[in-house]
């Protein structure tokens, strides 16, 4: 009975030194071994005349010298080929603390029942908190990036250091998916400032072109003036200001054909453009097709009713259709909203006297040449009256004043029926002589 106790605590201790230093996979695999080497059946025989076998010493001391030369072999296995088709792939997504168990507490503990039992019922608690935190990790993922989370399976080297930091990971992956939001939200951003920049530099580029043709058409430079405002339709087809100015930059070139489709594109461009609507009216008197005109003039006072350039234009499209009286009064019309409006007293003139009133229409020229000095049509207008009545001096002293101002008037009194009643002037045929000279 010594002998067996002896014995069997022999190979216990063999046993224990040669698996100290095993990890847990490899005790799983040499527990059975060690655990079959003796296998001793209780007997109905009462113990004390239980006899052992002579040779079992023997058989012991090689068994336990077997045992540690497969510990040796599997230490040298493990050496230089590894274990890696023992250990556990680990998915990175989820926590590896489950699988904290040191190798040192197991096997020190693992023959205690109680202690067995209780580690068991550890494990199962530990691998629940570990399963359910990883649940909801992973449902946390899937919530916030709408997406399935793309799984990637480590080496299976160790399994300590497959511990990983689930809110780290969330955090890192959702930090990459808001980078993403944010570089895209920028390039929208710049392409969107880059637009408007480009937008303002092509806005700025049209209306400089714009202003510029105006400048150059104050200037008398109107085929420059054109060529500015072509520019700046370049830029802007639809732009509604430059094609009027251009229409009217054409009326005074004598275009007029061309003028009436420029204040068409304006007009198609706005159709309340009163500007275009009043310009393309001129343009129509100028073809002589002055009930065409008459039409765009209502259609410009329809929009704006104070212009007085409307309804100034409009007086001129009246009296040339012989309409004097609603031609007078479409001029003070004008008068009203505008009464320094030197155009119109001219015009309420040129009205006055077709009609025969002399006297009104001379005091509606003093009155033109008064705002404008330098009235040449109030002042030939003027002559005009006066020669009429055949009031010598006055006639000839603004006759002279007319030609002054515009050569052409020379030949047209030449031959103009209202000088007739002092044509035979000597005086007269003098000015025409002195002013041909």
């Amino acid at each position: 009975m010594t002998d067996t106790s002896s014995m069997k605590k022999k190979i216990l201790a063999t046993e224990n030194e040669s698996t100290s230093g095993l990890s847990e996979s490899q005790l799983i695999l040499v527990k059975p071994e060690i655990d079959n080497q003796i296998h001793i059946e209780p007997s109905n025989s009462n113990l004390t005349d239980l006899s052992l076998p002579p040779n079992l010493p023997i058989l012991g001391a090689i068994t336990a010298i077997a045992i540690v030369i497969i510990t040796l072999l599997w230490q040298q296995y493990q050496k230089y080929f590894g274990n890696k088709s023992l250990q556990p792939q680990v998915n990175s997504a989820y926590s590896t603390e489950a699988y904290g168990w040191d190798n040192e507490t197991w096997s020190s503990d693992r023959r205690d029942p109680l202690i067995q039992k209780e580690r068991s019922v550890v494990k199962e608690k530990v691998f629940a908190e570990a399963n359910s935190r990883n649940s909801g990790t992973t449902q946390t993922l899937v919530k916030e990036n709408k997406a399935t989370f793309d799984y990637e399976i480590m080496e299976p080297t160790s399994v300590s250091q497959g511990k990983l930091d689930q809110e780290s990971l969330a955090k890192e992956h959702l930090g990459q998916i808001e980078t993403e939001q944010v570089k895209t939200e920028k390039s929208i951003l710049n392409a969107e400032n880059s637009s408007k920049t480009e937008q303002a530099k092509k806005e700025k580029d049209y209306l400089a072109w714009n202003n510029r043709g105006i400048t150059l058409a104050n200037s008398g430079e109107l085929q420059k003036a054109v060529a500015s405002f072509d520019k700046a339709l370049r830029l802007k087809p639809d732009y509604d200001q430059a094609w009027s100015n251009r229409g009217i930059t054409l009326i005074s070139l004598g275009k007029y054909k061309k003028a009436v489709s420029s204040f068409d594109k304006a007009i198609k461009a706005k159709a309340d453009y009163a500007q275009a609507w009043n310009g393309r009216g001129l343009a129509l008197a100028s073809l002589g097709q002055y009930q065409e005109a008459l039409l765009a003039h209502n259609q410009a006072l329809e929009i704006e009713s104070d212009d007085a350039e409307a309804w100034n234009n409009r007086g001129s499209a009246l009296f040339n259709l012989n309409r004097l009286e609603e031609a007078i009064a479409s001029y003070e019309k004008a008068l009203e909203i505008q009464p320094e409006k030197d155009s119109a007293w001219c015009n309420r003139g040129f009205a006055l006297a077709a009609l025969g009133k002399l006297d009104e229409a001379i005091s509606s020229y003093i009155e033109a040449i008064r705002i404008q000095p330098n009235h040449h049509a109030a002042q030939y207008k003027l002559s005009c009256a006066y020669a009429q009545q055949s009031s010598l001096e006055p006639a000839l002293a603004n006759l002279a004043h007319a030609i002054e101002l515009k050569a052409e008037y020379l030949e047209m009194a030449k031959r103009d029926p209202d000088f007739n009643n002092i044509r035979d002037q000597s005086q007269f045929q003098t000015l025409l002589k002195l002013a041909t000279n």
